[in-house]
């Protein structure tokens, strides 16, 4: 028992094995921090277009980029995503994402951040596109039901 080979073998794909993306409300949210914090009640603040890129294992080239454009409220927003990403076993194809944005109070001050999962409906942290996705979403139930290789 427990030797060479056993356990699990196959099973369904996981977060870190079929390279997903990953886009983290936290690290999306950073560079405008400052500017909510002197928003007015019924204040909007918009980011420029900016673009988020993955690369692998040090090359220079990105081998997947989105477009983001940020329109943030002090307590709701939304980011657009625009992408075409080339993956190992297909292409997503020309995408137009609209992801939904609230806040909920921290227990000592602030807010923080929660994506709503355009297919649960649901806050989370992080969405996710694996290979062969064509939007991002949770990894949860009800959108790609992606486990992490430990569980």
């Amino acid at each position: 028992m427990g030797g060479y080979g056993s356990g699990r073998h196959g099973g369904r794909a996981t977060v870190e094995g079929c390279c997903t993306l990953k886009l983290d409300v936290n690290r999306v949210t950073r560079g405008m921090r400052d500017a909510l914090r002197s928003l007015g009640a019924d204040e909007v603040a918009e980011a420029k277009p900016f673009a988020w890129s993955w690369t692998t294992r040090g090359e220079a080239e990105p081998w997947a980029r989105v477009v983001m454009t940020l329109r943030l409220h002090q307590q709701w927003g939304h980011a657009r995503l625009l992408f075409d990403i080339d993956h190992a076993t297909r292409r997503t194809g020309p995408q137009d994402q609209r992801i939904d944005m609230v806040t909920t109070r921290c227990r000592f001050g602030g807010r923080r951040w929660w994506w709503i999962c355009p297919a649960t409906g649901r806050r989370c942290a992080t969405l996710y596109l694996p290979n062969g996705g064509a939007r991002f979403l949770s990894r949860g139930p009800g959108a790609y039901r992606l486990p992490y290789a430990s569980q």
